[in-house]
């Protein structure tokens, strides 16, 4: 899971207010798709990763849904397909999901977070960069071209003497 090597602890959080809903419309979105039993399978992996009495109570509700028809017969599940979840998120926390989602081509994941999620922008949160993102992040890789860079005038000075 992608927010597990989120590096800020932080950032971290923040993105894990994400994982209830997005997962709860994936496992809508494979029924939707006609995926009964890869979506049965996806919510019995998965499910046990939430942990509080409202995720627990509404993922029950959700394991007695396995059809388009049992979502509209359910009041609870209904009314979690058609309004938006908010989730509040720092401007940081924004940026690293939509670098991941970018990087990665996550489709699926960028539908469900534009029509099912209204993300919230933090005020007053301090400006950070974004060096806490993922363990890949930019600055690992301008330290590896420096380091690169180092190695090559090192060759260099070695073949040619000094490397003046």
């Amino acid at each position: 899971m992608w927010v597990n090597i989120v590096l800020d602890d932080k950032l971290k959080m923040e993105l894990k207010g994400l994982l209830y809903p997005v997962f709860c419309h994936l496992y809508l979105e494979m029924l939707h798709a006609g995926n009964r039993q890869a979506a049965i399978q996806f919510l019995k992996t998965h499910q046990n990763e939430f942990n509080s009495e409202t995720e627990k109570d509404f993922l029950e509700e959700l394991s007695s849904v396995f059809s388009v028809q049992d979502i509209e017969l359910r009041p609870l599940v209904n009314s979690f397909r058609t309004r938006k979840y908010k989730v509040d998120m720092s401007d940081v926390a924004h940026l690293c999901l939509q670098q991941f989602l970018s990087k990665h081509g996550h489709i699926i994941l960028m539908q469900i977070i534009n029509t099912h999620v209204t993300i919230i922008k933090k005020m007053n949160v301090p400006e950070t960069d974004t060096e806490g993102c993922v363990k890949t992040s930019e600055s690992n890789t301008k330290r590896r071209r420096r380091r690169r860079g180092r190695r090559m005038k090192d060759k260099e000075k070695r073949m040619w003497g000094g490397g003046k």
